[in-house]
């Protein structure tokens, strides 16, 4: 599995979002995002992916300091960027993890079974963002690198290419899906992505919260907070 990191500093709602401090005010969120995302146990490659923009540049220097590869591409055709790691990074891998930098609290331990449960399936795609029974951000999409190239070769929309797994819903005939049916997690209510500050500052405040439990530990405790509020 090839982990693909998409991120860029230039946000709308909230700029530079992913050069913010984290919960201890020094480490910064994208620094917290990749360590975190090397936690999972099947991702074989961690690949950066940014934009050429000038302002994105500054991302190469966290990729170089975590040792991990990037690429740079278009900001808004998201999926040529995807492409342009496989031809360079993706020869031995057969799927690729899309991993939004905006989504530092994912769950490794989930990442990994939702992984494996979808590698035994052999669907073309699985997004726990569409229909989701589980915290929205706790994990992300996963592919077949094939469908990947397919999607590459049909997708002509700027919305497609922005928003890669929308192409397939929308043309269902041709992929088959991996679903989460059952899960331990349920709660689709939580939203735990960084847009806007007031998502700052509760990501802020939940790293902080979790920082004593486990990795295992951290998904059943995170919905326990909000569950007892």
């Amino acid at each position: 599995t090839l982990g693909i990191i998409l991120a860029r500093t230039n946000s709308v709602r909230l700029k530079n979002k992913v050069l913010m401090k984290s919960l201890d005010k020094k480490v910064t969120l994208i620094d917290y995002f990749i360590r975190r995302l090397k936690k999972c146990k099947r991702i074989d490659k961690i690949v950066l992916a940014t934009s050429k923009n000038k302002s994105d540049k500054i991302l190469i220097k966290f990729a170089k300091k975590n040792n991990i590869d990037f690429v740079l591409g278009s900001e808004k055709d998201v999926l040529s960027r995807v492409v342009k790691v496989i031809n360079f990074f993706g020869k031995d891998y057969d799927y690729i993890l899309r991993a939004n930098a905006d989504c530092p609290l994912f769950m490794p331990t989930i990442q990994d079974k939702h992984i494996k449960n979808f590698i035994i399936s052999k669907k073309d795609l699985f997004s726990p963002f569409k229909n989701n029974i589980e915290p929205f951000g706790f994990s992300f999409c996963l592919f077949k690198k094939t469908t990947i190239l397919k999607i590459d070769k049909m997708a002509k929309k700027q919305s497609y290419r922005e928003h890669i797994e929308n192409f397939c819903f929308d043309n269902k005939n041709n992929f088959s899906f991996y679903k989460l049916k059952k899960t331990q997690y349920k709660f689709p209510q939580l939203k735990l992505t960084l847009d806007d500050y007031h998502d700052l500052i509760k990501t802020r405040y939940l790293l902080n919260r979790l920082k004593n439990y486990t990795l295992k530990k951290q998904p059943q405790k995170l919905i326990s907070f909000f569950k007892n509020q």
